[in-house]
């Protein structure tokens, strides 16, 4: 039930309607995206296809994963997605941090189209399969944790990976989704000051003073992600932690070592990475988080951002 160019005031009503907005560009639609937004609903009830390359059109290659099926033709069959050709998703209003709605330019009649939506799942065309898979992911964790309160750290990754797949129907055919989660999950015994982690691809640093010297104890994650692998489903390590006082850990994505920047214009790596947490570990965590924005807008320089940057540390 695809909605095409019409009435501007009448789409922004509907528009208005929205609890979870999902804005999608036509042109990076793919059977993939089709399977997460399936699986969302009705946490998404409301998915927005915006954008002023019409495939039938443009000669994008969008419709391969359709067996030559123009993607557009797709999408309209779609009960929950909303098709806007010919607008230009152009503009974002803010309040503090928040993303209130997403301005779109109708490209023929120069008309303005304003989506509104408490809450907004990546309004962007970059990263959509990770945006709807993140959704996916909590309203999955929060079944596993919440209601069938599986609580070993590995276990939960484990059970994830099983739902994951079943919603993106991964069997491990060649033309199926190959999406996943890479993740670092963390499980606290505060009376017995034990913590469990298990990590799909993403690792732990753990500091402690040995003797008067910090000490980093990388807790390597299993090599896989939650969802998709090419080799056979094992089960994720449960990593076993007895804390002590003074320990500090983090977690983290890999968009900071990732990022290019420097002289050379080089990925800051994991290398540096360590030794910059290895200075800075025992200073307060406001400071720790400010020298972190220092080091990688310095890093970055004139570079644009390349990914998600998320850093988490905790000291005990």
């Amino acid at each position: 039930m695809g909605a095409e160019d019409g009435d501007a005031s009448k789409m922004g009503t509907e528009a208005n309607s929205a609890r979870i907005a999902v804005i999608i560009p036509c042109y990076r639609v793919r059977a993939t995206i089709l399977e997460v937004v399936r699986a969302t609903l009705p946490f998404a009830d409301d998915v927005f296809c915006v954008d002023d390359r019409c495939p039938e059109q443009s000669g994008d290659a969008v419709a391969e994963a359709f067996a030559g099926e123009p993607a557009v033709h797709v999408i309209r069959r779609e009960k929950n997605i909303r098709l806007f050709l010919n607008h230009h998703a152009y503009r974002l209003d803010t309040a503090g941090d928040l993303i209130t709605a997403v301005v779109a330019l109708n490209t023929q009649t120069s008309e303005e189209l304003r989506f509104t939506a408490p809450l907004f799942a990546d309004c962007t065309g970059h990263g959509v399969p990770g945006a709807l898979l993140s959704m996916l992911g909590m309203s999955y964790l929060d079944e596993i944790v919440q209601r069938r309160e599986i609580t070993q750290a590995n276990q939960v990754l484990n059970e994830l990976r099983i739902q994951i797949k079943h919603s993106l129907r991964q069997h491990g055919q060649t033309e199926e989704s190959r999406d996943g989660i890479d993740m670092a999950l963390c499980v606290f015994d505060m009376k017995n000051r034990e913590m469990q982690y298990a990590g799909a691809n993403n690792p732990l640093y753990h500091f402690r003073d040995v003797n008067g010297r910090p000490e980093l104890k990388e807790i390597k994650a299993d090599p896989m992600p939650v969802g998709y692998y090419r080799g056979k489903d094992t089960s994720f390590t449960n990593h076993l932690i007895q804390l002590e006082m003074g320990d500090t850990f983090y977690l983290f994505s890999d968009g900071f070592m990732d990022q290019k920047g420097g002289k050379e214009n080089k990925k800051f790596m994991s290398k540096n990475f360590k030794k910059l947490l290895l200075e800075i570990h025992d200073h307060p965590m406001y400071e720790q988080k400010d020298i972190l924005d220092k080091t990688l807008a310095n890093w970055m320089g004139d570079n644009t951002q390349m990914d998600d940057v998320l850093v988490i540390g905790v000291r005990v």
